[in-house]
């Protein structure tokens, strides 16, 4: 009897079709792209809009892919071992390529942190992402930064994760060949899979010889924090991600990373077995997600869950503008892409993952995780007040609090630490969401992640930051609530800032998270 090689049936059904643009308009996404990979067959489709406001998104839209840039890293790294006889390996020390360049605050982590180590994210440093990017700034000076800045835990103790160690691994790997890695994946993984949509800065995405335009910028959402409040879409900012280096530079469709996705399950030679187990293996347990998982893991790049009994390997991606969902089901032979241009497309994404991963297991509704009874669209949103984020930040604050010791512009100017670089804060007027009260603001638009912060006092010498994705005045795309201190000279200057800057950072008392910023 001959095989039976019928076409399934696409997964773009009337339902899914139906979900996917209510996801859209719920969570805010001007548009996103879909690619299915089902054994051999691979099926693709664009919603909503790539440009507003009437560019339809399709399968060749071009949209950053953030971190799952960081398993194509590893898996270009491990290719290169196999076929240079190990020159490189994944237990080669970063500090034996770059000894200057690479000086952390513990010696023997300085010493042993490896390219494996700086893959599963098992450095001690966390993430400090708001320290890299802008004119001029490359993978090396983010390497040399590090030594600035405090290890959260000792190596290889628990999973952190970090791109500025991504960046260190990319100098690392450059500086050892010689050349770019940008050149590498393109020789090792993008040419050989037929990936010629695949890119590693905006400038070549722009140029890349088409007769129009397929890269355009990513959207934030600029109004009320529900489904159906009014607002309006804003271009995000251009994004120089080449400081980031291997982190998450790549520039992709959903139609070549099927191509990678294809070569994950195993549809390619170039993948081989043994390259495929080494980057996949898990090295280090995570903090689990939702989705009914009964464990979570982290590899090269690679997270590894399950959900129902099924392994799902893969990765996502979130820089400001755009999303991106990369994820293999080995057992079932089964792979999902989505790339969206808006931040808030990570959860329409893992909700179509997991609705197509439902109908293809057949489970029962209580064996679903239930995304609505998880309240998704108003923990979205959801923005505290200034008084809500008071109390929880500083829940043991007196009756009355104590006021300035000096006026307000006092504390304004510009103030410098060597990892961050500058912030120049700025006095403004009390709003409506201040009380009425003035704050400090800095705007930081020299950064892969342009940010504004927002100081508001509390009491004597303790403030409460606010920080917001981009340059503009909105409401929401918050990035968090930080903790911040003065503090004055003997003759009564302010001459310090000490900010929460990583809240992620792990020590006993949050005071010693601070990162201090001397005035300049």
């Amino acid at each position: 009897m001959g095989q039976d090689t019928k076409t399934p049936p696409s997964p773009f059904n009337e339902n899914f079709n139906e979900l996917t643009n209510k996801l859209l308009k719920d969570f805010h996404v001007p548009g996103i792209s879909v690619a299915v990979v089902d054994g051999d067959d691979v099926f693709s489709k664009g919603y909503g809009f790539a440009d507003l406001p009437s560019t339809p998104a399709t399968p060749e839209t071009l949209y950053y892919i953030g971190s799952i840039t960081k398993n194509i890293f590893a898996t270009t790294l491990t290719k290169y071992s196999q076929e240079t006889k190990n020159q490189i390996t994944l237990q080669t020390k970063l500090a034996d390529l770059i000894r200057d360049d690479f000086v952390i605050r513990d010696t023997w982590a300085c010493n042993h942190i490896s390219f494996e180590d700086v893959f599963c994210h098992r450095t001690g440093m966390t993430r400090h992402n708001l320290l890299f990017g802008g004119p001029g700034d490359t993978v090396k000076n983010v390497t040399r930064a590090l030594r600035y800045l405090p290890l959260s835990t000792e190596a290889r103790q628990q999973f952190d994760y970090c791109n500025t160690m991504y960046a260190a691994a990319t100098h690392a790997m450059e500086a050892k060949t010689g050349e770019p890695l940008s050149k590498k994946m393109k020789e090792l993984i993008f040419e050989p899979l037929g990936m010629h949509d695949t890119f590693t800065s905006r400038k070549a995405a722009l140029e890349d010889g088409h007769d129009k335009v397929r890269l355009y910028d990513g959207f934030e959402w600029y109004g009320k924090h529900d489904a159906n409040g009014e607002g309006r879409f804003v271009n995000a900012e251009h994004i120089d991600l080449a400081p980031c280096g291997g982190a998450g530079f790549v520039i992709s469709n959903v139609l070549d990373m099927a191509k990678y996705t294809k070569a994950w399950l195993g549809h390619d030679d170039l993948l081989s077995k043994e390259i495929r187990d080494e980057v996949s293996r898990p090295r280090i347990s995570t903090t689990k997600n939702a989705y009914n998982e009964e464990y979570a893991q982290y590899a090269l790049g690679l997270y590894r869950r399950t959900y129902n009994g099924v392994e799902i390997i893969g990765h996502s991606g979130g820089l400001t503008g755009y999303t991106s969902l990369f994820n293999t089901v080995p057992s079932l032979n089964f792979g999902f892409v989505v790339l969206g241009n808006s931040i808030t497309a990570t959860v329409v994404a893992e909700i179509l993952f997991h609705h197509l991963l439902n109908e293809r297991l057949h489970l029962s509704e209580e064996k679903r995780f239930d995304f609505v009874g998880q309240n998704l669209i108003e923990k979205t949103y959801k923005r505290q007040t200034l008084d809500e984020a008071t109390k929880e930040k500083y829940p043991s604050l007196p009756e009355k609090n104590a006021p300035l010791a000096l006026p307000i512009a006092e504390y304004a100017g510009s103030f410098h630490h060597p990892a961050y670089r500058t912030f120049t804060f700025e006095v403004k007027p009390g709003t409506e969401f201040s009380h009425g009260k003035q704050y400090l603001e800095a705007i930081v638009t020299d950064r892969a992640w342009p940010f504004v912060l927002r100081l508001f006092h509390v009491s004597g010498d303790y403030w409460l930051g606010y920080q917001l994705n981009g340059s503009m005045e909105h409401e929401g795309q918050t990035v968090g609530w930080i903790r911040a201190v003065s503090k004055q000279a003997i003759e009564g200057t302010v001459r310090e800032w000490g900010i929460e800057m990583e809240p992620d950072l792990q020590r006993k008392n949050w005071t010693d998270k601070l990162i201090w910023f001397a005035r300049t």
